[in-house]
């Protein structure tokens, strides 16, 4: 487990399934999507920013 990798673990930023490369659910995307919306959203997780990235309503405006 690399030192990043246990930083994010200790603040709960790890996909509950794992890192195993995990998609979330269609529930979860839409519930992060309206974060989004709302601006309130800052990616820690790189799970969920690629899951943000791959999903095209809410690529505009996204920057890597």
């Amino acid at each position: 487990m690399n030192k990043k990798h246990k930083q994010q673990k200790q603040h709960g930023m790890l996909h509950k399934h794992g890192n195993k490369g995990s998609m979330l659910t269609k529930e979860e995307l839409s519930k992060l999507k309206e974060k989004y919306k709302a601006g309130k959203l800052k990616f820690n997780s790189r799970d969920i920013a690629e899951a943000m990235l791959n999903d095209p309503e809410t690529k505009r405006g996204f920057t890597k």
